[in-house]
């Protein structure tokens, strides 16, 4: 999972920053919050992981449609 820095500006979300650790958002986000800027860090999951999950969902979309002709 990578993670992504989100800053709250003026009501609009802004996504800021991508980072592999935690803790290095964590740290970027401090940095926003100290100049009074609402900001946090929110788990994504990587292009790679995203692609395997589709792929996964799709394969079981299959398996379904081939019980149902059967």
């Amino acid at each position: 999972m990578n993670w992504v820095l989100v800053l709250l500006t003026a009501g609009n979300l802004q996504s800021v920053g991508y980072y592999e650790q935690q803790s290095a958002c964590q740290s970027a986000a401090k940095e926003w919050q100290s100049q009074g800027v609402k900001s946090g860090c929110v788990q994504q999951q990587t292009p790679e992981a995203a692609v395997a999950q589709m792929q996964k969902a799709m394969e079981q979309m299959i398996k379904g449609v081939d019980k149902l002709n059967k």
